[in-house]
């Protein structure tokens, strides 16, 4: 009887821990497709919406500063689609099976662009994985502990991104545009084989900075 109860117990636990990790960590892409997200970096306007061939990217409009959720897309050579206020820009685009991409739509002086960034694939189930995206005016942006003494994620030149892998640790972080302290991202408690961005977008003397943690849809 004490042996029915434990092994039931046991099973019981190993259900929750599996339901927990289902909640917290993003799923790899499906076989023969790719994750895709929209970055709005173009302050002046409101919302974008995109589109890869027919599947919507986000179930709502980007807004300035922010980021879609990662859309799951078929592999594939597709048409990229992003609409806001008077601009529509279309791009051909081939989908990579396995990749995660993020459409970063950059403001100009006249016309915003598009730009296709690859984003790393954290594998290592046992660290979590910070991004660090560069969308702004300035020419370069970096990670450091928050007594600047700790560089985490080097210079970033506009429009790129670098990644590193860390302990799954509490920690805050100051955010630098140029070489000076424009942000503190807070204290948060970073969890195993998850992905989380820092995104500045904006001008240079005053950028827009948010943390995320990276998630996914089924896109539509």
């Amino acid at each position: 009887m004490k042996r029915a109860l434990l092994a039931a117990v046991m099973g019981f636990t190993a259900l929750t821990a599996a339901a927990q990790v289902d909640e917290i960590y993003d799923p790899a892409p499906p076989a023969n497709a790719a994750f895709v997200r929209v970055i709005n970096a173009a302050p002046s306007v409101a919302a974008v919406t995109a589109k890869v061939g027919k599947v919507r990217v986000g179930n709502k409009p980007v807004a300035a500063g922010s980021a879609s959720p990662y859309a799951v897309v078929e592999q594939g050579k597709r048409i990229l689609t992003l609409a806001a206020g008077k601009w529509k820009l279309e791009e051909p685009f081939e989908v990579k099976a396995g990749y995660f991409y993020t459409i970063a739509f950059l403001p100009e002086p006249s016309t915003p662009r598009l730009v296709v960034l690859e984003d790393t694939v954290n594998s290592n189930l046992a660290k979590a994985q910070i991004a660090l995206y560069n969308l702004s005016a300035a020419s370069n942006v970096e990670l450091k502990t928050t007594d600047l003494k700790t560089t985490v994620i080097p210079a970033v030149a506009s429009p790129q991104t670098k990644s590193i892998k860390v302990n799954p640790i509490r920690k805050a972080f100051a955010v630098l545009a140029d070489g000076a302290a424009v942000y503190t991202v807070p204290e948060v408690q970073m969890q195993a084989a998850s992905s989380y961005s820092v995104i500045v977008t904006g001008p240079a003397a005053k950028p827009n900075v948010i943390w995320i943690l990276n998630t996914t849809g089924k896109g539509r």
